[in-house]
């Protein structure tokens, strides 16, 4: 029988060596890094030192550093580059795709032109590719916010304030309270807003009740705002406690003794090198 098949199964199914930089080794002091550098930025906790700015110096660099190469190889380089390469020496084994075209001279243009930011004498130019970029982001986000905030709030209201459903057709109370809650909500945060009407009488108590709706959407949001960083708090404490495990060989505790030795150590320096105050003038004298 013939095992040569199998033996090329074989050897396609087979895991690659994941090599030096991604072998248990750097996995490991990945993992260190990550729980000083966490530990690092809380130290601002304390105080600004600069233990905690060359975690936040890393953390923008490496941040910036990603999102360079990652524009790059998946905006630039598949949807400018290679396109305009093709354009401009056409393969010989394939025909052109639609996106492969000269126009796209016109976005390179454009890009450059605002790089020249970084050129004085011609920094004028890059103000070509902002208002394009502005004018183009306008016009296209403009109807998809009046028909998602505008449009999609009215349906509610002009569709009738009593909900039915089920087979019965019965009246759903809890969908027709919501509709009647949208209108009295929109009516009152705009009569809030009106102010070519002097808020006297009912207009007053309407007015009052737009801001209970403004005071309950602006409490949600804030509410929503601070439980989504609550859940980040919650994943880093979460992995520094779980690094400190058996399973970590407790490196949240050996890096937190590095971490509080370093800021007291720099704490020291910078009491030692602060100049004492000068001593104030004795006052004069009277005679």
């Amino acid at each position: 029988m013939n095992t040569l098949p199998l033996t090329l199964l074989a050897q396609e199914a087979a895991a690659a060596d994941p090599g030096f930089w991604g072998g248990p080794g750097m996995q490991a002091f990945g993992l260190w890094v990550a729980v000083g550098f966490t530990l690092a930025i809380y130290t601002f906790l304390y105080r600004d030192n600069p233990v905690f700015k060359f975690a936040e110096h890393v953390f923008v660099g490496v941040s910036n550093g990603y999102l360079l190469c990652y524009t790059w190889f998946t905006v630039v380089k598949p949807m400018l580059v290679v396109p305009l390469w093709h354009a401009i020496r056409p393969p010989a084994d394939k025909p052109l795709e639609a996106n492969e075209t000269l126009w796209l001279l016109v976005p390179a243009f454009l890009s450059l032109c605002m790089l020249m930011r970084f050129v004085p004498k011609a920094a004028w130019m890059s103000r070509w590719a902002f208002a394009f970029m502005v004018g183009t982001t306008s016009g296209v986000l403009i109807p998809l916010t009046v028909q998602a905030q505008i449009y999609k709030q009215l349906f509610p209201m002009l569709g009738g304030f009593v909900s039915r459903g089920g087979d019965t057709d019965a009246v759903l109370w809890v969908a027709s309270l919501k509709s009647l809650l949208i209108l009295i909500g929109v009516f009152a945060v705009l009569t809030y807003f009106l102010f070519s009407v002097e808020h006297k009488g009912p207009v007053r108590v309407f007015a009052r009740t737009g801001i209970v709706f403004l005071m309950i959407a602006f409490g949600a949001s804030f509410g929503y705002t601070v439980m989504a960083r609550e859940s980040l708090l919650i994943g880093r404490v979460k992995f520094l406690i779980t690094q400190a495990g058996s399973e970590g060989k407790y490196r949240t505790f050996a890096m937190m003794a590095v971490v509080v030795a370093l800021v007291a150590a720099l704490e020291m320096l910078r009491v030692r090198a602060t100049p004492p105050p000068a001593a104030e003038p004795a006052p004069p004298e009277a005679k």
